[in-house]
């Protein structure tokens, strides 16, 4: 494999040979048709897996590095060549942590913004948990004693339990689709005390009837008070969050 790019020229062995009667060197491929080599198929679709391969690693490294770092290069698809990235790849989707940036990453223009922060912030929260105690999260490590204190640190962080049921609800989301994925093997998330946590909130509100009480109500003698109620106002009818 043999290709350049930016005045660097990339040359590897794929571990293929052939004579050079059945080679195409206009395609760069073994010949098909009659009297072609028994696994030419095999090895052209080979090629097209790594030549495609190949190209989106040259794209990323230069991208991050905006140059091509060559042996770096040959040393990703050396490891492509051997099977060692499908070794590592899945090494690193048994991390939970990795193995949800890549899905939300994966959905993040088909999900909606808030979703897509929300899962964030669990996995912010999962990295806090792998900090004060000191370890990799991996499914394998997912069971009911972990969900006991990883909803500790939740507490002490003094989540509401509206707000640790979403961190829940999220970590399930992860742990189910890396169950239909074949990552993991395990369905403790499914047991009815790897529960969701919840529990009915109080909406407080006003009335129209208040509303414009409120209005009407003479502040002139106190004019800080009234620009702040003003100002609520102007949140309130262009349905402005509390938080903003």
């Amino acid at each position: 494999m043999h290709f350049a790019s930016k005045g660097k020229r990339f040359k590897k062995s794929i571990g293929y040979k052939c004579s050079l009667s059945p080679w195409d060197f206009s395609k760069q491929r073994i010949k098909t048709g009659k009297g072609m080599l028994t696994n030419a198929y095999k090895v052209n679709a080979f090629i097209n897996g790594l030549q495609t391969f190949a190209e989106d690693c040259l794209s990323t490294i230069i991208k991050d590095n905006d140059s091509i770092d060559i042996d770096k290069l040959s040393t990703i698809i050396n490891n492509k060549i051997n099977g060692c990235d499908d070794e590592n790849t899945k090494r690193e989707n048994q991390k939970v942590i990795n193995y949800a940036k890549n899905l939300i990453e994966s959905k993040k223009s088909r999900i909606k913004i808030t979703t897509f922060r929300s899962c964030n912030q669990t996995i912010k929260m999962l990295e806090k948990y792998q900090d004060s105690h000191n370890t990799i999260l991996r499914f394998d490590e997912i069971n009911l004693s972990f969900y006991r204190k990883f909803v500790t640190l939740l507490e002490n962080e003094n989540y509401s339990f509206n707000s640790i049921g979403k961190h829940i609800k999220n970590l399930k989301i992860f742990l189910n689709d890396a169950l239909i994925n074949g990552i993991s093997t395990s369905t403790i998330f499914k047991n009815r005390s790897f529960k969701v946590l919840k529990e009915v909130t109080t909406e407080i509100y006003l009335t129209e009837e208040e509303i414009l009480k409120l209005s009407n109500k003479d502040f002139s003698n106190r004019p800080r008070i009234e620009l702040a109620r003003d100002i609520f106002f102007i949140g309130c009818y262009t349905g402005q969050r509390v938080s903003d």
